[in-house]
C-alpha cells in the first residue's frame, strides 16, 4: 500500500508543500483490505450534523494540541 497523503498541518491549513493525514487510497488498495478485512467502512451521522455549544471549542483544542504533536514528532525525526 502506498496511497498519497492529502491533508495538511492543523496549523498550517493554507500551505501545501508539505502534506500530511488523510491518506488517499486508489480504488484497488482500499478493495484489497477490505477483501482481507485489513480495514473496515464506517459511517457515523454525526458528522452531518453541525456542532453545538461546547464542541467547536474542544474541536479547536484537539486542532491545537494535534499541530503540537506533530511539531514535536517532526523535530524528533527530522535532525537540523
Amino acid at each position: 500500500m502506498c496511497g498519497t497523503l492529502v491533508g495538511t498541518f492543523g496549523m498550517l491549513p493554507h500551505q501545501d508543500n508539505i502534506l500530511a493525514l488523510p491518506l488517499a487510497l486508489m480504488p484497488e488498495e482500499t478493495i484489497l483490505l477490505l477483501q482481507e478485512k485489513i480495514a473496515r467502512l464506517v459511517e457515523y451521522n454525526e458528522f452531518l450534523v453541525k456542532p453545538k455549544g461546547d464542541l467547536k471549542e474542544k474541536f479547536d483544542e484537539f486542532i491545537k494540541q494535534s499541530y503540537l504533536d506533530q511539531v514535536r514528532l517532526k523535530t524528533h525525526l527530522v535532525p537540523l
